[in-house]
């Protein structure tokens, strides 16, 4: 068997399977997050390109016997390489880079640890959401007197948009329950 460079110390590989009936190929996943193809014929080994989504998810695009077969790494790596533990079903990246795909950077974790460590991740990269900047036009009280009105039926949403500053789209969502779902009519 031919060998892959760059050749990485320590690393091992198991071969992955598939529903669908292979070609000529066998796939092979790595304990480092790297995928490889070798020929079964050639035994030609050729290390495949991770792409990564808008998320920094590594992904693999495979075609086998003409259909298209796409996976997460992070997703394959706790497959083959984790031992899965129960109650535990969401995989982390403990250094928060999901580039990283490594064995030893991956663990399985609760849903509640799952979401904090999203919380976490976005704290350490910058994406902390911005608190609401300015003011709300309408109070619940306002959306409680639009709705008894829009359920009355006598006033057009073109003046009930006039009379309290917004727009003939903003009465539609309140209409609809898009926006300020939650607010009951005014009595």
């Amino acid at each position: 068997m031919a060998r892959i460079e760059p050749v990485i110390r320590g690393e091992r590989w198991k071969e992955l399977k598939f529903k669908l009936k292979l070609g000529d190929k066998r796939y092979f996943i790595s304990n480092h997050g790297r995928i490889k193809s070798v020929d079964k014929v050639t035994d030609k080994e050729r290390l495949l390109r991770i792409y990564y989504d808008r998320r920094d998810y590594g992904r693999i695009n495979l075609k086998i016997t003409g259909k298209d077969v796409s996976f997460y790494i992070h997703k394959k790596m706790a497959e083959y390489w984790l031992e899965p533990v129960k109650g535990k079903d969401f995989i982390i990246h403990k250094n928060l880079d999901r580039k990283d795909n490594r064995k030893t950077n991956l663990k399985f974790v609760t849903r509640e640890k799952q979401k904090a460590y999203v919380k976490d991740r976005a704290k350490a990269l910058g994406y902390d959401k911005r608190p609401h900047v300015g003011y709300y036009k309408l109070t619940a009280a306002n959306v409680a007197m639009i709705k008894k009105a829009l359920l009355s039926g006598k006033t057009r949403k073109k003046m009930l948009a006039k009379r309290f500053g917004v727009t003939h789209t903003q009465i539609n969502r309140i209409a609809s329950g898009e926006n300020w779902g939650h607010v009951e009519p005014a009595k």
